[in-house]
């Protein structure tokens, strides 16, 4: 009986005494339910925590959630903006990547003044609720964790730009610092990865092959940092095609968790960045920004957890 009494608030059934429920008219009009867009450039693995965070936040009887993911296309990822833009939906939640990788031009969403709250850095000209996971916070959980697995000669292997990872470096410094361990530039590998944005990506190789082409060079280190799962995987593969006993030769750990099951040859030890509770917090900045709050944009910060795999 509930569920009537739903169907009927909704307009899709009508309740007549003594004569039970019926369904409604095909021409009467029905509540409307409002559409929240996810906008992401990411690979649907990874797009689908921050999905589950945004749905599990969402009153289903006001809203409905549209994944609207350019696959790791950069250019599709503009159009969809402005496509999204054009239909006006009730909000927006928008991730962004780093503009040295992908420059994005909001005007469209902002020009139709879509309430707008963006996952992850700065970007110019887009005043909005963002919430973030900092790069500082895994650099300090990596480099305690390298404490504790008593490290002395780490490396860092990371996608360009170099800037976009500058936090999470300061952060691995800062934490070893007291150990007097250190990490100079020559120590740190900055890679291009183009195959990652490919139409077909594969964010894997990029880092495979630079990584065998390093170890040929003579690079060695008893733990090996990089700035997340999938260069982490690359570089796992060449380390291990190497005869490299990982990790008792040589750790691997990644400073970002990606969706990598069932693709990386070991459990990465890696930091969650917790994707789900950002798509939450999401959802609830974007809902108060519906609902009509105008205050001073917002930063929310989620802070990550380090989890122990079997490549350390």
């Amino acid at each position: 009986m509930k569920g009537l009494g739903v169907l009927e608030k909704r307009g899709f059934v009508n309740r007549h005494p003594q004569r039970g429920y019926f369904v409604a008219d095909r021409d009467r009009p029905q509540s409307a339910i409002g559409q929240i867009a996810l906008i992401t450039q990411a690979l649907s693995g990874d797009t689908s925590p921050y999905a589950k965070g945004i749905s599990d936040a969402i009153d289903h009887e006001e809203f409905t959630l549209s994944i609207f993911s350019a696959h790791a296309d950069l250019g599709k990822y503009q159009r969809t903006i402005e496509q999204v833009a054009r239909f006006k939906p009730a909000g927006v939640i928008l991730t962004l990547m780093p503009e040295e990788i992908c420059r994005i031009n909001p005007a469209p969403l902002l020009e139709a003044e879509i309430p707008l709250v963006a996952l992850g850095p700065y970007v110019p000209d887009l005043a909005c609720d963002r919430v973030i996971h900092t790069g500082w916070d895994s650099g300090k959980r990596v480099a305690r964790y390298l404490l504790r697995c008593q490290t002395s000669n780490p490396a860092i292997l990371m996608v360009a730009p170099r800037k976009e990872h500058a936090d999470m470096v300061a952060g691995i410094r800062k934490g070893l610092e007291p150990a007097g361990i250190e990490l100079p530039e020559e120590r740190i590998f900055v890679i291009d990865a183009p195959h990652g944005h490919d139409p077909v990506p594969d964010p894997y190789i990029d880092a495979e092959e630079q990584m065998a082409r390093l170890l040929r060079e003579g690079l060695t280190c008893d733990s090996l940092i990089c700035c997340h799962d999938y260069p982490a995987v690359g570089a796992l593969r060449a380390i291990l095609s190497a005869k490299i006993d990982v990790p008792n030769e040589m750790k691997v750990i990644s400073s970002c968790r990606c969706a990598v099951e069932g693709v990386s040859p070991m459990k990465l030890t890696t930091v969650d960045s917790h994707h789900e509770e950002q798509g939450r917090l999401a959802a609830e900045l974007l809902r108060r920004r519906i609902d009509g709050h105008d205050g001073p944009p917002e930063v929310h910060y989620v802070t990550g957890e380090l989890i122990e795999g079997e490549t350390t």
